[in-house]
């Protein structure tokens, strides 16, 4: 099997200097989470403001980003609807759809995915901490748990919101999952171990033909 590639000097920690996602949205000092990915109901999108806003009711101060187009139909309508009905329109943000995404990511102080997908390991190679929430306890070979990721098997956001709020004031466990989780990807993902992967594939399909 050929995971996906990472291209790793394009999403790297040197890009956490580019500060100009955080300027934009003016969360220089203020911590930040994100989901990334269209606004459909596989992304589970209103599952991430249910979560947001189990956070916000601690009284931690927060930015949530929703990065990704949304979509015009009755879901992104429920999604918007919800965070409208929350009061929480200044602190649970659609940026849209982006295309200056090692920004973006390296703007963000955790990632969270509730369907997986191969941005976590860009945010991982961005130096962003990954919280991977599956309700079904469905997690990748590269999100192991208190290694390189948190993992959390729950479809409950009031506890899934305690364990983000814990990552998000703990920058010393940040810290060590972000750096085991980048030489994880440097290791097993970057674009010349997909390269190698792919050839002993292809080494593999013309042995066994001739």
């Amino acid at each position: 099997m050929v995971d996906d590639g990472v291209d790793c000097d394009t999403f790297s920690p040197l890009c956490r200097r580019d500060e100009t996602f955080r300027r934009e949205f003016s969360v220089q000092k203020t911590p930040t989470v994100g989901l990334v990915g269209r606004v459909e109901e596989f992304k589970k999108v209103r599952d991430f403001v249910h979560l947001a806003g189990n956070v916000l009711k601690t009284g931690l101060k927060v930015k949530f980003f929703i990065v990704g187009e949304m979509q015009r139909n009755e879901y992104g309508a429920s999604v918007e609807g919800d965070v409208r009905a929350m009061g929480r329109e200044n602190d649970i943000i659609f940026t849209g759809r982006r295309n200056d995404m090692p920004a973006v990511l390296a703007g963000m102080d955790v990632l969270v995915t509730l369907s997986g997908g191969s941005v976590m390991f860009e945010a991982q190679a961005a130096g962003t901490a990954v919280l991977s929430i599956s309700g079904a306890g469905a997690f990748s070979d590269y999100t192991r748990h208190g290694e390189t990721a948190i993992c959390l098997q729950t479809s409950d956001m009031a506890a899934a919101a305690d364990t983000l709020s814990d990552l998000l004031t703990d920058g010393a466990k940040r810290t060590a999952l972000t750096n085991r989780a980048r030489s994880d990807v440097e290791s097993h993902l970057s674009v010349a171990s997909m390269v190698e992967k792919t050839a002993r594939v292809y080494d593999t399909l013309l042995a066994a033909e001739r």
